[in-house]
């Protein structure tokens, strides 16, 4: 009996945590959908945590059930057996649900927090996430900006792309070749402005490509702005840059 009960509680954690990790991700894609892990975007990931959700489910309530038939009486232990799975899987969506939505309104606060945040100080370099600094003094200056209506393609570019994918290099210099950004291939990434080597990110899952954050970054360093973001979450730091490069280069449109 013991050795039931034993293999009945660890199957009921293995059910309660690959609930409570599915239930969390479901609750992004209706509520962020720039938070969501990028493997559970794979259907086979998926499709196997709902199997071992499932299967251990079933062994947990199965096992407890048995015991109860045995040990108290049948018609009881039947009707355990459903009670037990419903309570398992309130118990994985109230957890899930609960700590999810904590940890957006904890985002959301920080959003309105570095709205208002005053601007660190100056410094005299700027590093992109590709480890390139560029120094302030050969930052181009404004009035080499794009034109505004290439300054939006490229906000809107870089917002259709978002932060939780990568894309193939080729692709990548394709699209920005058509607003007018210099780049060019080089091994295993893609060299932005003629200075800036951006190298391909191996995602979670597939094969490695350009984050479109990378390019963002070293887009805000070419032009020399002071642009900082402490926002935690991809999609919140990626749309965050963008909100304050549209601010800069006076495009009236919230990224966020």
């Amino acid at each position: 009996m013991s050795a039931l009960l034993l293999l009945a509680f660890s199957l009921g954690l293995i059910a309660f945590f690959t609930g409570w990790y599915r239930q969390t991700c479901i609750f992004w894609e209706f509520h962020g959908s720039w938070n969501v892990p990028s493997v559970w975007r794979n259907a086979m990931f998926r499709f196997f945590t709902w199997t071992v959700s499932t299967t251990s489910s079933l062994g947990f309530a199965f096992i407890v059930a048995h015991l109860i038939s045995t040990e108290v009486n049948d018609w009881v232990g039947r009707f355990s057996f459903g009670v037990l799975l419903v309570t398992r899987w309130m118990l994985s969506s109230m957890v899930a649900v609960s700590r999810a939505q904590h940890r957006l309104e904890t985002l959301n606060r920080q959003i309105e927090d570095e709205v208002t945040r005053p601007s660190p100080p100056d410094s005299t370099d700027v590093t992109t996430s590709a480890e390139t600094p560029i120094k302030k003094s050969e930052a181009v200056p404004p009035s080499d900006l794009p034109s505004l209506i290439d300054r939006e393609r490229f906000l809107d570019l870089m917002y259709e792309l978002g932060a939780k994918a990568v894309y193939e290099p080729e692709a990548i210099i394709e699209d920005l070749s058509e607003l007018g950004i210099e780049c060019e291939p080089i091994p295993n990434g893609l060299l932005l402005f003629k200075k800036i080597p951006i190298t391909a990110q191996q995602p979670e899952y597939g094969t490695p490509g350009i984050w479109p954050t990378d390019i963002l970054r070293a887009t805000i360093a070419h032009y020399g702005y002071e642009i900082h973001s402490r926002m935690s979450g991809r999609g919140y730091y990626h749309n965050d840059l963008l909100k304050k490069l549209a601010r800069e280069w006076n495009v009236p449109k919230d990224y966020l």
